[in-house]
């Protein structure tokens, strides 16, 4: 009787801390009792090093980033061990931690079979293996190319998964409406939001006081923008053309047309506008969305406000549910004790409050969808926008990413990128499949799995930077983190006797025979040289020991990244 348990091997940019010391023990635990059982367990334990998170630590480091260099000094790196990792670089990091690592889980007892150790982007042979499994997966139809909008890294030029943020894990394109107000010289003031509907309730437009703004032509119309947005145009494949800068104070004061109202609303500064976010330039809904709100209240009290004549605008309701009596946003500023615009953490979560319950319960009650549920008038009123020519898209991040070189992310429509066709329905089916055969504990977290399957959409399995395997068929790219991290689990079965084989005979050829059973065992000894009794040895471990039967891992580790794990399983390794 045989266990095969797996832990997910950890990520080598430090040394294990408390969250790492409870799931290895009780890994551990489950080996050492099912051995006491009588059972043949295997338990190894790889380490990864794939993309941009060690880069970015040595980066850091040459910036001298004291944040970095404690955080290396608290995991027990030494001054010395610090100059190393900047002259020697990334690899030499990745073998240093892992070191480490390895030392500590050895003084706790561990019983690992450390014969089937490696480090993915640094261990040849586990190159070779990813190679194999993507050329595997493009020939199945399963690795294609296109267009498509990922996480960007203008600085890394590259996608930037998961595992290569420093912020922002599981955060992921969306597209947000742009709509188009109109000052008296025809300029537009085009607006970023979620919400639509909620045009009705315009009270007035927001820019970032004192700030450089710039003047662009876009499908033949002349826009104001922030110049981070041009940036997010240019990379979202539109015609831009720059025509001339401003500063934003020009615009405070002046007047701009609602294309659904035809109300003429003025243009007033706000603090909280993020010129990275959207357009840089917010309409107002103050009865409906507590940051205006709060922006609104805290102008009534400057002498700027008092110019401005702001103490005569007043949020406008346009939506009703039994939750709020009053106005909206004001009753949620007021529950969460929002008294200006720095109280951001507040502020996120009083509007999630009342988008979620106005989105789900609400009425509009102003025309031409006066009884409309929200959800509803919201599409109504993108189709109203649309026939009036006054609706445009910008994509955008449902929140803010960080790369691991510190940078922040956009979102860019590459061409010509790779990606993994997680949206077939047929391969999906299939996952589905598998998971009714598994046992989950807690048995609840099943439907967070099946959900995720749900809303899988095609993803980028490829960066231009970072540490990994670069694509056989198209070396200008590396397979991104979570990409080279899905059937590891057979490879240590193999290992330990893989190693033994050169790296220039190690080829696709080898890997179908041991995991698919494809070609012959005589003719494969005799092309590369390989003894028969050792090819047979790695087909037969893989054999006895695959499939895995316990997989244990951490909550943040849960459907998404696990269910990556299940869906190149389906498709490299059958069922």
């Amino acid at each position: 009787m045989k266990i095969f348990h797996n832990f997910p091997y950890p990520y080598v940019n430090g040394a294990p801390h408390i969250g790492h010391t409870f799931s290895f023990f009780r890994a551990d635990s489950y080996a050492r009792f099912k051995r006491l059982g009588g059972y043949n367990v295997l338990f190894p334990q790889g380490f990864h090093a794939t993309g941009e998170p060690i880069v970015g630590t040595v980066e850091r480091l040459k910036q001298n980033d004291a944040s970095q260099i404690e955080t290396f000094k608290l995991f027990g790196a030494s001054d010395e061990d610090i100059k190393d990792f900047v002259e020697k670089g990334p690899e030499f990091v990745a073998q240093y931690w892992m070191n480490k690592w390895m030392e500590l889980l050895k003084k706790s007892g561990m019983s690992i079979d450390w014969r089937r150790t490696f480090i993915t982007a640094i261990t040849p042979h586990y190159n070779k293996f990813i190679e194999w499994q993507y050329n595997t997966l493009r020939k199945k139809g399963y690795v294609v190319q296109g267009t498509h909008p990922v996480v960007w890294c203008p600085h890394c030029q590259s996608p930037t998964g998961d595992h290569d943020r420093l912020k922002g894990e599981g955060e992921s394109p969306i597209q947000f409406y742009v709509i188009k107000f109109k000052l008296e010289g025809g300029e537009v003031l085009p607006c970023a939001t979620l919400r639509p509907e909620t045009v009705f309730g315009v009270t007035n437009i927001w820019v970032k006081p004192s700030e450089e703004y710039v003047v662009i032509e876009l499908e033949r119309e002349r826009w104001i923008v922030s110049k981070e947005t041009v940036e997010k145009f240019k990379d979202q494949l539109r015609d831009v053309k720059e025509l001339e800068k401003i500063n934003s104070d020009v615009l405070i004061g002046k007047l701009a047309e609602n294309p659904v109202t035809k109300e003429k609303v003025p243009v007033l500064p706000a603090p909280f506008v993020d010129l990275s976010f959207g357009t840089g330039i917010v309409m107002s809904v103050p009865a409906h969305a507590p940051y205006d709100y709060i922006a609104l209240e805290d102008l009534k009290k400057t002498e700027a406000g008092k110019k401005l004549g702001v103490e005569n605008i007043f949020p406008k309701k346009i939506i009703e549910l039994e939750d709020y009596k009053g106005i909206p946003a004001e009753e949620a500023c007021k529950a969460y004790h929002i008294e200006n615009q720095t109280q951001v953490e507040k502020l996120e979560m009083a509007t999630e409050e009342v988008y979620k319950k106005e989105f789900h319960k609400g009425r509009m009650i102003v025309d031409p969808f006066k009884n409309i549920p929200v959800r509803e008038a919201k599409e109504k009123t993108v189709e109203l926008l649309k026939s009036l020519e006054a609706l445009d898209y910008i994509w955008e991040i449902t929140g803010l990413v960080i790369c691991r070189c510190g940078t922040r992310c956009h979102v860019k429509i590459l061409e010509n990128q790779w990606f993994l066709k997680f949206s077939d329905e047929e391969w999906k089916r299939k996952v589905k499949e598998c998971i009714s055969m598994m046992k989950f504990y807690p048995e609840e977290i099943r439907q967070q799995f099946v959900n995720t399957v749900d809303w899988l959409e095609n993803k980028a399995c490829a960066r231009k930077t970072g540490l990994g395997t670069r694509l056989p068929w198209d070396k200008e790219w590396i397979v991104e983190t979570l990409s080279d991290s899905t059937i590891y689990m057979s490879f240590y079965t193999i290992y330990h006797y893989l190693k033994q084989i050169p790296i220039e005979k190690v080829n696709d050829e080898l890997f179908d025979f041991i995991f698919l059973g494809k070609g012959n065992l005589k003719e494969i000894s005799k092309k590369y040289g390989i003894k028969e009794r050792l090819l047979e040895k790695m087909r037969e471990e893989f054999e006895y020991f695959y499939p895995v039967d316990l997989r244990t891992s951490g909550k943040d580790l849960g459907a998404e990244s696990l269910n990556i794990l299940f869906v190149p399983s389906c498709r490299n390794l059958g069922r």
